[in-house]
């Protein structure tokens, strides 16, 4: 039997190389590539892979419009989008030793994009102040201080975005860190400040994507960023972080992403006093 399939291999030899030290060192290659895609795709999560159930994603019934993606804008020049808690998914579905499922950001792309042709929307969201202890259970985040301070806007890499109100670029920052990190970052100042809120952030953004340069005027409408893929927006499923500052908060942080993040323990209020509810900037 190994004679023969040695006169296989002598009959027909491997096309592009003749000597098998060739033909090996070629394998070997081609392997490693595919390891790295498979890497990158999996943005290193070290969970197994598994089926992120649809039928545990629920929405409220009220669609939202939003006024901050213009390739995304249908009726009303505005964009549809409805509710999400994810943490609530997260919550029901079957506990894992090693952390939620949702840090696997392919599958949770995939089961999202999946939702909103269901819901027949064009993106969903996740709200200010949730706690999502459950959602990133197994990552940096300790459960006493897993309270988001902002809102998320799952839509897909390469969406631009535009702002809703005049401001003025303040900062334009990435973040390298891919197990929690920020991505591409960019800190805006309202020309007039909506109650507490004087200026807000976009994060998770594509590297080297921003549009426009710190100390620029911006306008509703014009292109300020895009939408980051895993691999540079911090290590997260697609989607954009939105998340207000108040002019304290802007004077103690000076955008130093290292003295700050966009989770914290819950607030005695209604909002928290340095990032107020940022649902009126989109």
């Amino acid at each position: 039997m190994l004679s023969g399939l040695r006169i296989e291999f002598i009959l027909h030899p491997c096309p592009p190389c003749k000597d098998m030290g060739a033909w090996v060192t070629r394998a070997r290659v081609l392997i490693m590539k595919y390891v790295i895609f498979i890497s990158r795709m999996l943005c290193r999560v070290n969970i197994p892979l598994g089926n992120i159930m649809e039928s545990q994603m629920p929405a409220n019934d009220e669609a939202v419009m939003l006024s901050i993606f213009p390739g995304l804008r249908g009726k009303n020049n505005k964009t549809t989008a409805r509710y999400i808690d994810m943490n609530a998914c997260a919550a029901r579905g079957k506990k894992r030793p090693d952390g939620s499922r949702y840090r696997n950001a392919d599958l949770t792309d995939r089961a999202l994009q999946r939702l909103h042709r269901r819901w027949g929307v064009a993106t969903s969201f996740g709200g200010y102040l949730e706690d999502r202890r459950e959602l990133w259970r197994g990552t940096y985040l300790k459960p006493d201080s897993a309270v988001h301070l902002a809102i998320d806007i799952n839509v897909r890499a390469g969406t631009e975005l535009t702002v809703k109100y005049p401001s003025r670029v303040e900062k334009i920052m990435h973040d390298p860190g891919q197990d929690g990190g920020w991505g591409g970052v960019v800190f805006f100042r309202l020309d007039k400040p909506i109650g507490k809120i004087t200026h807000f952030l976009y994060a998770h953004l594509a590297k080297g994507s921003a549009r426009v340069k710190e100390g620029a005027a911006i306008l509703p409408g014009d292109i300020a960023a895009t939408i980051g893929r895993c691999h540079e927006n911090g290590g997260w499923y697609e989607h954009l972080h939105v998340q207000a500052l108040t002019q304290e908060a802007w004077d103690k942080f000076q955008g130093d992403l290292s003295k700050f993040d966009g989770y914290a323990a819950k607030p005695k209020g209604a909002e928290h006093p340095y990032f107020p509810d940022p649902m009126v900037l989109l």
